[in-house]
């Protein structure tokens, strides 16, 4: 899962707490999850106040970066903030939303991709 966000968008932390759930759950099975900060000026320091933000505990050890050069933005051709992409083990989009998208059916999502 490639999910978007940045340290200063709200909307952006109960999909973060979902896919930390879906993190812990499915992880075992193969689930990778990359956050990518698409506010390129951001800092670390702005990813790991977000990422206390999200509140569990710990906070999501998934992985997280940085877009500085804003290439995964535009390689993925993504124009907003809560974009989501799954992608399954042999590379292929198997879902893309651009909104708030809740546990259920990102569960829905990975349980597809990695079927």
């Amino acid at each position: 899962v490639v999910y978007f966000m940045a340290g200063w968008c709200l909307s952006c932390v109960p999909e973060a707490r979902a896919l930390a759930r879906l993190y812990a759950e499915y992880h075992d099975r193969g689930l990778e999850v990359l956050a990518v900060d698409a506010q390129f000026d951001e800092s670390p320091a702005d990813v790991d106040r977000f990422r206390r933000q999200v509140g569990t505990n710990p906070p999501p050890d998934y992985r997280w970066a940085i877009d500085r050069k804003l290439q995964v933005v535009t390689t993925l051709g993504v124009r907003s903030l809560d974009t989501t992409i799954v992608i399954d083990p042999q590379g292929r989009i198997v879902y893309r939303d651009e909104v708030p998208t809740p546990y259920e059916i990102l569960r829905q999502a990975v349980e597809a991709a990695l079927q």
